[in-house]
Formats: structure tokens, C-alpha cells, sequence
């Protein structure tokens, strides 16, 4: 048993893991499974190391590698971003000619992309935010947000094809934005709007 200790291991991390997409009642998503990237990369390197030093399978060993490299690589070369990094800054440059020296408020006006790091990129590369949808999960961070009036607010609006019911409910939102709105501008998938703060 213990000379197979790290082959148990890595067994019963994957069995949990199937257990668990199984018992969970609500959605799964792929940064669940972010911890098994070590023990993904350890258990194909030992399944290669087994079949390269036995006889029988050492030409499947090599074309199963060749195979995962080839796969590899092509992934690498064609894929795409929704929401490449040149069209955040290019978001960010345009929004900060309005912040100035303002103090103001940044806003996502959907779901899933506003997890792309806008917030620490706004502070990064243009002016701190006052306030952000971000604080209520990460102000312990960077401290208390600012509680008194901002003079700017921008908000960003994501549009997602992959999701017919989020744009429906972006287009509905965009569209009482927009009598208010004195500046605006797409970069790729992502829309910025500046306004003036109630």
C-alpha cells in the first residue's frame, strides 16, 4: 500500500471530484477544478513514463505524446479570447480622458465577464475607483469603499452571444442608460459608459 501511495492519491482526488459534480445541486464550472492541474500534469506523466518503458506499449506512448503536443499547440494558435486584454485597456484609456481627477464609480452591467479583473486594471493603469461592484467581495482587500457622492460613474456592459437571456437583459439596461450617458464607446465586446453622477 505505500509503495502505491501518490498513485492512491491522485485516484481518490479524481473520484471526489467526480462525486462531487454528481452530489452538487447547483452549477459546476471549469475554475472548480483548477486544483487538479498539477495532479492532471503528474498523472500524464507517469502514464507516458509506463508506457515508454514497456515494451508492448512504447509505440502507443509515443503517438499518444505526439497526439497531446500536436493538440496542444493547435489550441494554443487558435484560440480566442472574448474579451482580449488590448480591448480592456483600450476601454480603460478611453474611460480615463473622462475620469480625470474625478472621483467615480465603476459598474458592470452583467454577469459572468465582470470577473475579468476591470477593477484592479482601472486602478492599474487609470484612477482608483471611489467604489466598484467589486467591493462587497473583495474591499477587505484594498479597504472600505468610498461612501460619499461620486462625481463620475462608469459602467461597463459585456455583451455575451453565448447567453440569449444576459443580452436581453443588457439591451434593457442599455436602454435606460442611455438618455443619461455623455460619453460612449465599444472596444471589441465591451461597451463603456460614462455619466455623470446623479
Amino acid at each position: 500500500l505505500k509503495a502505491y501511495f501518490g498513485e492512491l492519491l491522485i485516484a481518490s482526488l479524481f473520484l471526489s471530484t467526480i462525486i462531487f459534480i454528481f452530489i452538487y445541486d447547483r452549477g459546476v464550472f471549469e475554475y472548480y477544478f483548477y486544483y487538479l492541474f498539477p495532479w492532471l500534469a503528474i498523472s500524464l506523466g507517469l502514464l507516458f513514463n509506463f508506457l515508454l518503458n514497456n515494451k508492448y506499449f512504447s509505440f502507443l506512448g509515443i503517438i499518444l505524446i505526439t497526439l497531446y503536443v500536436v493538440l496542444n499547440i493547435s489550441t494554443l494558435i487558435t484560440s480566442y479570447s472574448s474579451y482580449p486584454y488590448t480591448d480592456k485597456i483600450q476601454a480603460i484609456e478611453f474611460a480615463s480622458k473622462y475620469i480625470k481627477d474625478s472621483d467615480y464609480e465603476l459598474k458592470a452591467a452583467s454577469t459572468c465577464p465582470r470577473w475579468g479583473g476591470y477593477r484592479y486594471l482601472f486602478e492599474y493603469f487609470a484612477k482608483r475607483p471611489a467604489a466598484s461592484y467589486m467591493d462587497p467581495y473583495f474591499s477587505w482587500l484594498y479597504g472600505k469603499a468610498h461612501e460619499g457622492k461620486v462625481q463620475k460613474e462608469v459602467i461597463l456592459s459585456f455583451l455575451d452571444d453565448k447567453e440569449e437571456k444576459a443580452t436581453d437583459d443588457l439591451h434593457k439596461q442599455e436602454s435606460l442608460l442611455i438618455p443619461d450617458v455623455i460619453a460612449t464607446a465599444q472596444f471589441g465586446n465591451i461597451r463603456v459608459y460614462i455619466k455623470n453622477s446623479d
